[in-house]
């Protein structure tokens, strides 16, 4: 018999976006670029961490500028663009001093974060990209923003972008994903009807770029074209669990309309896995996760935008605790969510903040 999953709280859903991502981003970074042909002959079908050279449940570049994005909005209070582009020129600087591993940061973000520590203004920073590295990073900045009418989380979601990208897909691409994250954490788990949550973003979309409505649209006609999954979760042993070479068939049709929808480093390719492998499985994280990982291309940034969206749907319940268990940072992950929490709904936290990796963290840019 299935397990009824209750009705999140709304700190529950900040913890599990926030973790989702992270373990997305885990899951996926070791078959970065690996076609699903290559991860099923290699590997079969993935479900859990594998170990790297820097160990096991290690995220990339992508949870780390969402860790940035959240210490920045917990220093402030609030959320300041100049802020959290100052951090990223010192997080990229402490790589080039070889004081920070680099964890798979692309040109992009690079360049962007040189020019940023060498003192170019945040505004002209940015480089003319089209990718989805601004994109994965805002869900803390939808957290935050959580009580703010959407007018409010459009323009910092775009302020959030320009730093590193001021093609206009790429920060529409990432206003469209912080309404996703926006939306969800107001939907009734219970009621939920995913066809219903993609038309409203559609609806809001076509007022931010043509182009990521009409993606956005063309995935809510696929999707309304299949069945889609109710499941939350079951008990394990029960007759209705499914095994993980149940799950490689269960989720076998889906990674193959991901393949050809494509699933590559494109903000709209990007935001249209994501989306689709939520609104596929809505209420079922691990499968809505795993079918972003096993379908390749860039697996970590697309199973990660899939990890924020599940989790800011239904909370860290449903988050595998066999993934938790080994995910680095974990702690200071839920730390984070908690203090956003706080910000979001008293407008500051009591919580002690100290920093996870930076010294710079307790300065302002015009300390610097």
């Amino acid at each position: 018999m299935s397990k009824k999953r209750s009705k999140p709280k709304l700190l529950d859903r900040f913890v599990g976006c926030l973790l989702g991502l992270a373990c997305g981003d885990a899951l996926g970074a070791p078959v970065e670029e690996w076609s699903h042909e290559a991860i099923r002959n290699s590997l079969g079908f993935i479900k859990d961490f594998q170990t790297t050279i820097l160990g096991r449940g290690i995220f990339t570049d992508d949870t780390q500028m969402a860790i940035l994005l959240s210490e920045s909005i917990i220093q402030n209070e609030h959320f300041d663009p100049s802020h959290f582009a100052y951090l990223l020129g010192e997080w990229q600087k402490r790589i080039d001093e070889g004081k920070e591993p680099a964890r798979g940061a692309g040109q992009t973000v690079s360049l962007a974060g040189r020019r940023l520590y060498k003192g170019t203004y945040w505004k002209r920073s940015g480089e003319f990209s089209a990718g989805n590295s601004a994109t994965v990073r805002v869900p803390p900045l939808a957290l935050y923003h959580c009580k703010r009418p959407v007018d409010i989380v459009v323009k910092d979601a775009g302020d959030s972008a320009i730093p590193t990208h001021i093609d206009p897909l790429a920060i529409a691409g990432t206003q469209v994903f912080a309404l996703a994250i926006h939306c969800l954490l107001q939907m009734d788990f219970e009621k939920f009807d995913a066809r219903d949550c993609l038309s409203q973003i559609t609806s809001l979309s076509r007022e931010i770029s043509p182009q990521v409505s009409e993606v956005i649209e063309e995935l809510d006609i696929k999707l309304r074209g299949r069945e889609i999954d109710e499941t939350a979760f079951v008990v394990p042993g029960s007759p209705h669990e499914i095994t993980y070479f149940d799950r490689s068939v269960y989720l076998d049709e889906d990674i193959k309309e991901l393949t050809r929808m494509g699933t590559g480093k494109f903000v709209l390719q990007s935001l249209a896995a994501a989306m689709f492998c939520f609104g596929a499985h809505p209420k079922d994280p691990e499968s809505a996760i795993l079918c972003a990982v096993n379908a390749g291309g860039d697996s970590d940034t697309v199973a990660a935008m899939t990890g924020a969206l599940v989790g800011a749907f239904g909370g860290a319940e449903g988050i595998p605790a066999r993934w938790l268990d080994e995910l680095e940072k974990k702690d200071y992950i839920i730390d984070l969510a908690n203090m956003l929490y706080d910000i979001a709904t008293e407008g500051k936290t009591v919580r002690e903040f100290g920093g996870w990796r930076w010294h710079v963290i307790n300065q302002s840019p015009d300390k610097k």
